[in-house]
């Protein structure tokens, strides 16, 4: 489907092509003709418009605001001509007559310098005559079979439907590789080559074209579905690089909030992704477990700088403050689609084996697996670096605190696992 609008036919209409508009109010396809002609005369195309259909007088004043009248028609590129200049000049409309006209002024505008001949007419007045539909018949079907494919000629036809009946409407449509509707150039899936006419083998060559539709529908969908399913990837890895910056971003506000979460969140966030991959989880897992470790700690925007830098003790009001930062950092995701997935996760971080932590009091299994995972990348993490009301913790130690934690704070398993394993790597790369 081709829109004629887009830089007025520009790219879309070559020289060979054979275009029917259908219409009913010649209002309706002003835009369509005026567009038609601005293409062909912007790419060096003589132009000859046959009067009838659509007012003359109309086209000339578009083309006249559009600029593309007076020096067009002063160098003879662009000619109006009426029916009886052109159809039947000499008499009669006679299909050979006006064919052999258009492969001589096609070759005529080939020796003035121009690409080709562009031509738009209306010829429902042949209709006044007992033959006239056969005229009209031979006379396009004769275009396409001795015209189009030898000699450089477009034409964009015009016909009203309000003067042909059905069965003569659905004769041009075969009759015509382009169909423009309502502005729309569409490319016809009913055309019927002109060898079909020739033959007088019209039913057989119907029947061909049906079947090889079906068939090209049948893979332009297969390969339109292909393309939907692409485009929906390519808007999924935007969707997913665009949360992965706004992740970073808030991290980077929290940051900024909070000196001492430098690096905070995305060690805990590697060294979880690092467990989740030795406990055997999958990849999908895995990468939900470094984006719910990543923003574990959201919810601190909202505690008060002065008590997340507080180098004393804190009192049991300050506490109870920090303490609501996953509260805050849950209810905050849940108000996204892509990341409230990650809330809970996020929210349960601080509770413990034994049930004694917050906010829920949750036990054991009643934790989320990847809440318990976070729990000791994020206590590894926080004791081997500086606080203000410390300094930071050796790695033996930090590892001798979680292992003795077990079965109470922290799983005992995922303890062995994070010891053994992630240390033991992060070690070894030392």
């Amino acid at each position: 489907m081709k829109d004629v609008y887009e830089s007025e036919f520009s790219g879309i209409i070559n020289l060979g092509d054979h275009l029917v508009v259908l219409y009913r109010d010649s209002n309706e396809i002003t835009e369509t003709v005026i567009s038609y002609i601005s293409n062909c005369l912007k790419n060096n195309i003589k132009f000859m418009y046959i009067n009838g259909g659509t007012d003359a007088n109309t086209i000339i004043e578009s083309l006249k605001f559009n600029g593309l009248y007076y020096d067009y028609i002063e160098s003879k590129q662009l000619l109006f001509l009426e029916k009886e200049d052109a159809y039947s000049k000499g008499g009669k409309f006679h299909p050979d007559k006006m064919k052999n006209l258009l492969i001589q002024l096609s070759k005529e505008a080939k020796e003035e310098g121009y690409d080709g001949l562009g031509i738009s007419g209306e010829i429902s007045w042949v209709l006044d005559y007992t033959d006239g539909f056969d005229l009209i018949y031979e006379y396009e079907w004769k275009l396409n079979s001795e015209v189009f494919d030898n000699y450089p000629v477009t034409a964009l036809c015009r016909y009203n439907m309000d003067k042909f009946t059905d069965d003569m409407i659905i004769n041009i449509i075969q009759l015509h590789p382009y169909l423009i509707i309502k502005n729309v150039v569409h490319e016809n899936p009913f055309f019927i080559p002109a060898v079909a006419y020739e033959e007088n083998k019209i039913s057989k060559y119907q029947v061909q074209t049906m079947l090889e539709n079906i068939v090209s529908f049948t893979n332009t969908k297969s390969d339109f579905n292909k393309k939907i399913v692409e485009k929906e990837k390519e808007y999924e890895i935007l969707e997913n690089e665009l949360i992965t910056d706004i992740i970073y971003s808030m991290i980077g506000l929290l940051e900024l909030h909070n000196k001492y979460t430098t690096n905070h969140s995305e060690n805990v966030a590697l060294t979880s992704r690092r467990l989740a991959e030795n406990l055997g989880l999958s990849k999908k897992v895995q990468s939900i477990v470094f984006f719910s470790a990543l923003i574990h700690d959201i919810g601190k925007i909202k505690v008060p700088t002065e008590t997340l830098d507080k180098p004393d003790k804190l009192t049991n009001e300050e506490y109870d403050i920090i303490k609501k930062h996953p509260e805050w950092g849950a209810k905050a995701l849940r108000n996204s689609g892509k990341l409230k997935e990650i809330s809970d996760y996020v929210l349960h971080h601080h509770e413990r084996i034994d049930g004694k932590g917050y906010p829920d009091g949750l036990k054991g299994e009643e934790i989320p697996l990847i809440s318990r995972i976070i729990a000791i990348c994020d206590a590894y993490d926080a004791m081997t670096s500086e606080r203000p009301y410390r300094e930071a913790y050796s790695k033996d130690y930090a590892i001798k605190e979680l292992t003795k934690c077990k079965n109470t704070q922290f799983n005992s398993q995922l303890v062995d696992v994070f010891v053994n394993k992630v240390i033991h790597l992060m070690n070894s790369k030392d």
